[in-house]
């Protein structure tokens, strides 16, 4: 089968060049490379003889055929003459880009999309701003609606990639139509199966790797996501010991107020499921902690052992966390955990001194287990308070300043010794950092590698202002490389594979160790063609994935990027409580006694508003059903596995008052 090479060129038009191109010994110059959603290359040398004026145009439509199909369609992007002796004959290379580079140079203007479907907003892109690219719709799929989705002067490209992270779909120009696919990635079928019969043997290669690999991912934010520390010190002396090494000091001053406080006590082992709330947290007993949720507390194997592990929770301990309570709990907002000192009680001390504290209010769902002495904090006594300068060990004006404190060290020191209680108001060492950890995963790689098996990652998003934003971003990136990658490689003579088919192996013949690796579809990922010198035959290699790759990361730094903080109370049957102000809120929804229990969501939905729904099912594990405020497409197979926990995650929109379902991201897990 002949191939050609075709050019639109300004005079003349299309123009089959072929007799031009070097085919000799320089043949292997001939190459064209394609990708999945991104912008393929390819390169072709002509020959132009002394006395031909032909000169190739930059920018000009180029197509490269093997046989009728057009296998790559682009434009020149640049062309390199070079002389050969001094005859006049020259050689000119010709470097060409693929139709998906026309979507990286075409800004979109400012402009949004209310309650659309995200294949409704790619054809009208493409309708609109990609208006005169030789491009047209191909299979374009509705995927997901999308509450709100904005735009400003963002290229179409990054549009385009966006879009497939939220639908969980691939983007990719057939070359052979010029038609722009958005779909699921099994939606495009390859035209045939690969065996051994037209793979060429010696050129395969299985890659399993590590790279991305991670069983824990650590989001560093604004240390104004989080609640500070306040340590309330006795008066009377020079030098304190704070609870927690210093990052840097907010405030503090001298007072007269004291605290609230109110006490607790365990009568006996909590069960699995009992919640207990303190201020403006609700933790939840476990018997085995899951490190990706936020306010869990182990049931120890004694009550000491779980007075233990809730104060520790309170205080978000660094030295238990992962262990006592789970990982991603940050501290409290109002109390301190400690002891009271005049009885055998465990106590919880609001923060900040004053009367203001006695509102403060404290639940247990089992008070068999754990009472409180009271319902709300007491003993709290407004006073008059007196600010103090604070300055660092090695600042130039720590000659001034009432308190100095040097970073990473708990020790401060004043000038004067208080005569009041001190209240410093600080973030410690590591206070701006929110982690979750795959244990099962850390212990099968350990179990492989004979090692730790651990993998941990560190994100910078210290921008970020909202720590349940910065918690669904750890969630999203962890659950993005928890997978090992696994891609493989062959080389073919057989035309006809394209990035973003859906690829059927087949080695049932081949080695039982083949066959096992590679038997089973996959994704075309990359397609790169290079011509056999002196011949008419393309050798394609192929690169295919076993998952598509889809880096959602940049998408949720955009989409949680806003104000205000989130939080969580616990709910019983059918209901559940919920927190927050701000673009997003947590809602605990605990399946007890009833089936189905119907789900309602605890505040209208709104542009711009995520809404978290962890179901929590009971010991027995009941049906769920989705109330009026969730659009239809709303996953209704939440399992019902006994004391399992599902998340979901909702967008909210103005325009229908409805709360639509993420499919990539508000997932079960």
């Amino acid at each position: 089968m002949s191939w050609s090479v075709k050019i639109n060129e300004p005079v003349g038009g299309l123009t089959d060049q072929t007799a031009r191109v070097n085919i000799g010994d320089a043949g292997s110059s001939q190459t064209f490379d394609l990708q999945l959603g991104q912008r393929g290359t390819a390169q072709i040398t002509f020959i132009v003889r002394a006395g031909d004026t032909y000169q190739p145009t930059v920018g000009s439509p180029i197509y490269i055929y093997q046989g009728s199909a057009c296998r790559f369609a682009g434009t020149i992007d640049s062309v390199e003459s070079n002389w050969l002796g001094n005859a006049g004959d020259f050689t000119s290379i010709l470097t060409c880009v693929s139709l998906e580079g026309c979507f990286d140079n075409l800004l979109i203007p400012p402009r949004a999309y209310t309650a659309q479907t995200a294949g409704y907003i790619v054809a009208d892109l493409l309708s609109s701003v990609c208006s005169g690219v030789p491009v047209t719709a191909g299979t374009i799929q509705p995927g997901p609606t999308i509450p709100l989705q904005f735009y400003a002067y963002d290229s179409v490209s990054s549009a385009l990639d966006d879009l497939c992270t939220l639908a969980g779909f691939v983007w990719s120009v057939d070359p052979t139509t010029s038609e722009l696919n958005f779909c699921v990635p099994s939606a495009i079928a390859a035209p045939f199966t690969v065996t051994g019969d037209n793979t060429i043997w010696e050129s395969m290669d299985w890659l399993w790797s590590r790279q991305n690999y991670r069983n824990m991912q650590v989001a560093k934010l604004s240390f104004d996501a989080f609640p500070p520390s306040n340590d309330l010190l006795a008066p009377g002396s020079l030098t304190y010991n704070l609870n927690w090494p210093v990052d840097n000091i907010k405030e503090a001053f001298v007072t007269s107020a004291l605290r609230a406080h109110v006490d607790w006590t365990m009568h006996s082992i909590p069960t699995a499921g009992d919640t207990v709330t303190v201020g403006d947290a609700a933790y939840t007993w476990v018997a085995t902690l899951d490190n990706t949720q936020e306010f869990e507390i182990l049931i120890g194997a004694s009550t000491g052992d779980c007075s233990f592990h809730l104060q520790h929770a309170i205080c978000a301990d660094p030295g238990t966390a992962g262990v006592e309570f789970s990982l991603p709990t940050w501290e409290n907002g109002l109390f301190n955990g400690g002891t009271d000192p005049s009885s055998s009680s465990t106590t919880a001390w609001v923060k900040v001194p004053g009367a203001a504290g006695n509102s403060y209010g404290v639940a247990s769902s089992n008070t068999g287990s754990l009472s409180w002495a009271t319902a709300t904090a007491t003993g709290g006594v407004d006073g008059t308070s007196t600010s103090l300068n604070v300055g660092t060990g090695t600042s130039s004006d720590s000659s001034s300043s009432d308190l100095i404190y040097t970073q990473g060290s708990n020790v401060i020191t004043l000038a004067v010794a208080p005569t009041g209680y001190l209240s410093v108001v600080y973030w410690r060492i590591g206070g701006d950092c929110i982690a979750v950890r795959d244990d099962a995963l850390i212990a099968a790689r350990a179990a492989i590698e004979h090692g730790t098996g651990k993998y941990e990652m560190l994100t910078d998003d210290s921008s970020e202002t909202n720590v349940q934003s910065g918690l669904t971003f750890a969630r999203a990136a962890l659950t993005t490389y928890d997978d090992l990658p696994i891609t493989f490689y062959f080389y073919t003579n057989t035309d006809g594979l394209l990035p973003g088919q859906w690829l059927a192996l087949s080695y049932s013949g081949a080695s039982p160790s083949l066959a096992a690796l590679v038997t089973g579809n996959w994704l075309v990922q990359e397609v790169t063609a290079t011509l056999i010198p002196g011949s008419q035959i393309w050798q394609y290699q192929v690169y295919v994935v076993n998952v598509t790759v889809v880096n959602y990361l940049n998408f949720w730094l955009n989409l949680l990027r806003g104000g205000g903080g989130g939080g969580s109370s616990g709910g019983s049957g059918a209901s559940g409580g919920g927190g927050g102000t701000g673009n997003i809120t947590t809602q605990y929804v605990t399946v007890a006694g009833s089936s189905p229990a119907a789900i309602t969501p605890t505040f209208a939905a709104a542009d711009g508003a995520l809404l978290v729904v962890i179901v929590l099912q009971d010991a027995t594990g009941y049906a769920i059903s989705w109330g009026s405020a969730f659009a239809g497409v709303t996953p209704t197979t939440v399992p019902t596995t006994p004391n399992t926990r599902s998340v979901l995650i909702f967008a909210g929109s103005t325009a229908t008052g409805l709360w639509y379902v993420l499919p990539t991201l508000g997932r079960l897990m």
